[in-house]
């Protein structure tokens, strides 16, 4: 969306979905999903970019990620419930 080559996302690693838990912001350059488990679990899902647009959709209930932190260091991480479906999408 800005033209830069490079993918950057920011995950609140203590959010779920009732959004009753804030404040693990990680920076994520570059993710990569490397698996998803064939379990999926549906949940209503936005974007920014659509304003009001909702739908239901099917994601994989847990998910294994690599990735660069901002050192530059690649890390690996598994991810499941509802920071699994923030990564995919």
């Amino acid at each position: 969306q800005l033209g830069i080559p490079r993918r950057v996302i920011l995950v609140d690693l203590g959010v779920d979905s009732s959004r009753s838990e804030l404040g693990q912001l990680h920076v994520y350059i570059n993710p990569v999903i490397l698996w998803k488990s064939e379990e999926m679990e549906i949940g209503r899902e936005g974007c920014f970019s659509t304003g009001n647009l909702h739908a239901i959709v099917p994601r994989a209930a847990h998910v294994r990620i690599a990735a660069y932190d901002r050192s530059g260091c690649k890390i690996f991480e598994e991810h499941h419930g509802f920071t699994a479906r923030i990564f995919q999408h």
